[in-house]
């Protein structure tokens, strides 16, 4: 039986479970794509508009834009390493590429929008194809059985407040463009859940096209 313990009764604030009377250590992970500076100043810009109709929006802090390519949840300290020889293998086998980001979508039911994004318009491809290597080579760390679905998340929806505005918002928002990057590295990062939301660091970063000596 796994018991959690508070995360200050570990190193460096990081959480712990005990197994078999064993403190083990567990870091809550995930794998993503930074975007660039211009991108989110871009972002920022149309979620300002998205604010503007007051529907209750908890949007994402400009610091934390990222797009998660494969989510792995607490991994324990020990997997860490394994985790990273996954990461390795499959960065080497994909070649950096273009991605361009334009329009918005949300998750949710018809006019009760949850989750407020943006699509991917290049570069859907080698992102759908890095999530599923990913998830082929870690599915034993964590198994997602969705497909996947790139895309940017700036927002997420807090209450029902305003969601018709909202919804016609993002449709009248439904061609904008956000810009473009190239993506030569994928990078394994950290959350810690802090009570004012997440903040992320970078664990290791794994440059596209570059094999594993």
């Amino acid at each position: 039986m796994w018991f959690r313990l508070k995360s200050f009764s570990c190193p460096q604030a990081l959480p712990c479970v005990y197994k078999s009377g064993i403190q083990v250590i567990v870091m809550r992970m995930f794998v993503a794509i930074d975007m660039s500076r211009d991108i989110i100043d871009r972002c920022m810009e149309v979620v300002s508009s998205l604010a503007e109709c007051g529907a209750d929006l908890r949007t994402v802090r400009p610091e934390n834009l990222h797009m998660t390519i494969k989510f792995l949840g607490e991994v324990r300290e020990e997997d860490s390493v394994s985790v990273c020889k996954s990461i390795e293998r499959v960065s080497g086998e994909f070649k950096p590429f273009r991605l361009s980001l334009s329009g918005l979508g949300q998750f949710g039911k018809r006019g009760s929008p949850k989750v407020v994004w943006a699509g991917v318009s290049t570069g859907s491809d080698a992102v759908y194809n890095i999530s599923l290597a990913l998830e082929k080579g870690m599915s034993h760390i964590r198994r997602d059985d969705k497909e996947p679905s790139p895309h940017l998340t700036l927002a997420r929806v807090r209450s029902p407040r305003f969601s018709n505005k909202l919804t016609e918002t993002i449709k009248h928002l439904g061609d904008v463009k956000l810009g473009e990057l190239e993506v030569k590295e994928i990078k394994l990062k950290q959350s810690f859940l802090e009570p004012e939301g997440p903040i992320y660091s970078d664990f290791r970063t794994f440059e596209l096209g570059h094999k594993p000596v």
